[in-house]
């Protein structure tokens, strides 16, 4: 069973204790000792170290989603700024900078087929020529906000 000690710990510590418990656990020592019951082998895993995701984001760009690399660059867009832009120093989480970054990636391929499906015709959902792609940091922003409600990510 995979759980994260401490906070099983703190859990049982905060349980009111109750006079039909014998041995009621009151402090985290405690609920580490009643624990100690029940697991009779442990696995620490270290905690993932904090490091810059903006790092992490750039090579996630620059290794897995290298069409969407290659189209910025083609339309002369710094790539290291918009990630600057789109990754807050408190995204703490490869979890988060990833679904930040596959949400740039989907709104952007998603805006340039609607550029292209617009331009010369009149038809439904078509976007003007250049209206997304000329805009990367805007629409990296955009995909923040988006993130912010979906993923669950804190701003600080």
């Amino acid at each position: 069973m995979s759980c994260d000690e401490e906070r099983v710990a703190d859990a049982l510590s905060k349980r009111r204790p109750s006079a039909e418990l014998p041995a009621a656990v009151s402090t985290v020592q405690d609920a580490r000792r009643y624990l100690d019951r029940i697991f009779q082998f442990r696995l620490e895993i270290p905690p993932f170290p904090k490091r810059d995701m903006r790092s992490f984001a750039l090579g996630l760009i620059n290794s897995e989603l290298t069409a969407l690399q290659t189209d910025l660059n083609h339309r002369n867009v710094d790539v290291q700024e918009l990630v600057d832009r789109i990754i807050h120093p408190g995204v703490q989480s490869p979890r988060n900078a990833i679904q930040i970054v596959n949400l740039f990636a989907q709104s952007w391929w998603l805006g340039a087929m609607r550029e292209h499906g617009g331009i010369g015709s009149n038809s439904p959902g078509g976007l003007g020529e250049r209206v997304i792609t000329d805009h990367p940091l805007t629409v990296g922003i955009i995909c923040v906000m988006e993130g912010l409600n979906k993923c669950c990510i804190s701003p600080i």
